[in-house]
């Protein structure tokens, strides 16, 4: 099985194809990450071209598309989403759906829980606790709150912590950890070998904290669909 990986929802954007062989074995094929100050609009697709190419494969090869859905950056987030619909949609080929606390906790070097701290910005972050398989509620907190959101969960075991803000948590400022700031589209694509199904209908961003634009329901009401 072959997964193209998107993960659009830091700075560092990235996509990735992996393949799973009869034996199990999970390589690599191709990877491309960079950090980007444009959402990712103008990006993507190129990217994914490259990786596609680099990997000796087309579109028609993948078996299973999968996105990053964040929380992270609402524009950035969006346009992975979005695009990981589309082309989806376009090929007849199953979507899923990577949030970034498993994505992030995944790659922790040891065994045990993993709190993971995401900078929100406007001094804020997203914290939740990632403990074997399973995911803790997520929140958006000040970093002075944030510790204590998980640490009821943590029961005083040790842990490690990982995403990009973990420096603005002062309890975390002494925990091991690996340095891992952001989401990468082939952990992305690792995790989705795992997750059966189709989320394409369904499948939306994780933004925890509503979104700094939104829609209201006069202003859809507005909104029309040409035919032509």
């Amino acid at each position: 099985m072959r997964v193209l990986g998107i993960d659009t929802s830091s700075a560092d954007g990235s996509v990735a194809v992996v393949e799973r062989t009869q034996g199990g074995a999970i390589t690599v094929l191709a990877e491309f990450r960079a950090r980007v100050s444009n959402a990712h609009g103008e990006s993507l697709l190129p990217w994914i071209d490259d990786v596609l190419r680099a990997a000796g494969c087309t579109l028609k090869d993948i078996d299973r598309l999968a996105v990053g859905i964040g929380p992270g950056s609402f524009t950035g987030t969006r346009i992975g989403v979005a695009t990981a619909k589309g082309l989806a949609l376009g090929a007849g080929m199953p979507l899923v759906g990577i949030d970034a606390f498993r994505a992030l906790a995944a790659e922790a070097p040891a065994a045990g829980p993993v709190v993971v701290a995401i900078d929100a910005r406007k001094g804020e972050v997203y914290v939740a606790l990632v403990d074997g398989a399973e995911v803790g509620p997520p929140a958006h907190l000040s970093p002075l709150h944030a510790f204590a959101h998980v640490a009821s969960a943590l029961a005083g075991r040790s842990f490690v912590a990982v995403g990009d803000g973990v420096g603005l948590v002062a309890e975390l400022a002494g925990v091991p950890q690996p340095f891992l700031e952001s989401p990468r589209a082939v952990t992305v694509a690792r995790l989705a070998l795992e997750v059966s199904g189709d989320q394409l209908v369904d499948l939306e961003p994780l933004y925890v904290r509503p979104p700094d634009i939104t829609v209201s329901a006069s202003a859809l009401k507005t909104i029309t669909i040409s035919s032509t």
